[in-house]
């Protein structure tokens, strides 16, 4: 019903009212299978199995109570109750707690929450130490002499083009940058200091605009000194970015899906009562 709605259809006509319709039916029959479930296991005070002490009921508790405010509500255009509607996105969750299979793989996952947190405090020590090293070898090595549009457009389009030259040229330090009239700036992605190193590293991780990065690196010389650009050049810094990203992708990733197909296979032995034979 949520994929049928649209907010350019007429809310009184045909296609509504099917669809609210669709909706109380849906919604009586949830209600039904809870009132149901509530008579066969009692509410809370019949032992372990009381229908509320199960989290996959609390769910379906949560569902239907706002299925049910929502209907009642129809007409009201407050601004809660609008966003009550919203919380109709989580009826597909109910198949979860119908099927084994669904219901193995999201306890797996929720289970993999405590030993994900052992793994991000190792990853992001591996960064702070990455971060460390990047600031010792390219601090303050990413800077470029630019000229502005403003001044360009100041210039007549020979003049402009003779300076865009020059600068490209003969410009090799930041003081013949200024003489130029050039401003000395510096890259978004740096290592200057730790903060702007560990974002840095980080983009390189996932793949976002690395291979800028590592260019800038290969063309780094020295501080207060102009990039140099070498053809066909390829050294350390490029070996250095593809070990980052192998290193982080394959060894970091696999450690993060390890661990959810562990608690996965745990999860399934528990199912199948298998850890009771050993």
């Amino acid at each position: 019903m949520l994929i049928l709605e649209t907010p350019l259809q007429n809310p009184k006509g045909d296609r509504a009212d099917i669809l609210y319709i669709i909706d109380v039916v849906v919604s009586s029959l949830f209600a039904i299978e809870l009132i149901l479930k509530v008579i066969v296991f009692g509410f809370m005070f019949n032992g372990e199995d009381s229908y509320i002490r199960n989290p996959w009921n609390i769910m379906d508790f949560i569902i239907v109570a706002f299925s049910v405010v929502t209907l009642t509500m129809k007409d009201a255009n407050l601004g809660a109750v609008k966003s009550l509607r919203m919380l109709r996105v989580l009826r597909p969750l109910r198949m979860i707690s119908r099927n084994p299979g669904l219901k193995i793989a999201v306890n797996s996952l929720l289970n993999a929450i405590p030993f994900i947190g052992d793994v991000i405090v190792v990853s992001l020590l591996f960064l702070l130490l990455f971060a460390i090293l990047c600031i010792n070898l390219y601090k303050g090595k990413f800077w470029t002499c630019h000229v502005s549009d403003d001044v360009l457009g100041k210039l007549s389009p020979h003049a402009a083009e003779n300076l865009q030259k020059n600068i490209n040229e003969h410009v090799e330090h930041r003081f013949q940058c200024l003489d130029y009239g050039g401003e000395w700036i510096n890259a978004d992605s740096n290592f200057d200091w730790i903060l702007d190193s560990i974002i840095t590293l980080f983009s390189v991780m996932t793949t976002e605009g690395w291979i800028d990065v590592m260019w800038s690196a290969l063309d780094a010389t020295e501080i207060d000194y102009a990039p140099i650009m070498i053809p066909g050049a390829y050294g350390f810094s490029v070996i250095f970015f593809m070990f980052i990203i192998f290193f982080f992708h394959l060894f970091i990733l696999n450690m993060f899906v390890g661990i959810v197909i562990n608690q996965f296979s745990n999860e399934k032995e528990t199912l199948e009562m298998n850890h009771l034979l050993t």
